[in-house]
């Protein structure tokens, strides 16, 4: 599994940890597939990536502006980056098949699923 330890979020946010020790290191997310993208006014979004057995969610705490793009039956990401931002974190799905595009959240923690 592809790693990408030169853009490792922050390890004070809450999972962080858990993935990489779970993987490693953090992840690029290189071919994962998007399974789940929950969208909410306010609150918690999820966005939940998967790799085989692999599951890791995103719960994106008030979502304040987002650009996905062709959304579909299947949606494999070419790698993920997020970004700190002045107003919040920015997650940007890299294009390969099916959705791309861009989350800006408020917050953000993650988890793996089993």
């Amino acid at each position: 599994m592809q790693e990408r330890t030169d853009t490792q979020p922050n390890r004070a946010i809450a999972g962080v940890d858990a993935v990489v020790a779970r993987f490693g290191a953090w992840p690029a997310f290189h071919d994962w597939e998007v399974v789940e993208l929950s969208l909410l006014r306010s609150g918690i979004s999820k966005l939940v990536l998967s790799f085989g057995t692999s599951v890791v969610e995103f719960q994106l705490v008030d979502v304040l502006d987002l650009e996905p793009v062709d959304f579909s039956s299947q949606n494999v990401i070419s790698d993920l980056t997020i970004e700190p931002l002045e107003e919040g974190t920015c997650f940007t799905l890299g294009p390969c098949y099916g959705v791309t595009g861009w989350i800006v959240a408020r917050d953000w923690s993650v988890s793996l699923r089993s």
